[in-house]
């Protein structure tokens, strides 16, 4: 029986990675992102509908996550979906879905990052949003595009030859009728 577990997501961090990376007894390093995805599609309300997907990084994806992505940044995350379940000590059965993260891209320039923080009041220092949490994440829309600058005018263009100078070749005799090109 064949399977395939490949998972591929394109979103928004939702938290300073930094803040929600573990260091294990074992010596590994363990970090998580709360990616926001929208949905295809809106609601009946006409809004953009956005699920919020828990991707864990292990040793050094995790490391190098924890470094560079801030609460904001939008990511590419590829990896497998991975179900862990356990009982509370009350009983209870408990699941937790994520994505089991193996590579992740950054998908903004530092220049857009730039450009989005300042749009959003935030200024840039090399962080990411200040404060607080991934529920009270909202983005703005883009800053309205600029007038292109003007362009001095082009110079005048020579007249196209007559029609009847142009050489029209419609191809139909390049091929017998049983001979086909190679590929």
């Amino acid at each position: 029986m064949a399977a395939n577990n490949q998972v591929v997501l394109i979103g928004r961090a939702g938290n300073n990675v930094a803040e929600d990376t573990r260091h294990l007894q074992s010596g590994s390093i363990v970090a998580e992102v709360r990616l926001a995805v929208n949905r295809p599609g809106k609601d009946q309300a006409g809004n953009t509908q956005t699920d919020w997907i828990t991707c864990q990084f292990w040793s050094k994806q995790a490391e190098i996550l924890k470094e560079y992505v801030k609460k904001g940044d939008l990511i590419s995350v590829s990896g497998s979906m991975r179900v862990d379940n356990w009982e509370t000590p009350e009983g209870e059965k408990r699941s937790k879905v994520y994505v089991h993260g193996e590579n992740f891209q950054m998908l903004e320039s530092r220049r857009a990052k730039e450009e989005r923080m300042a749009s959003e009041g935030g200024g840039y220092s090399g962080g990411g949003y200040s404060g607080g949490n991934s529920s009270n994440y909202t983005r703005s829309s883009a800053p309205a595009p600029q007038a292109a600058p003007a362009m001095a005018p082009a110079a005048p263009m020579a007249a196209a030859p007559a029609a009847s100078a142009r050489l029209v070749d419609d191809f139909s005799d390049d091929f017998m009728d049983d001979e086909l090109p190679p590929f």
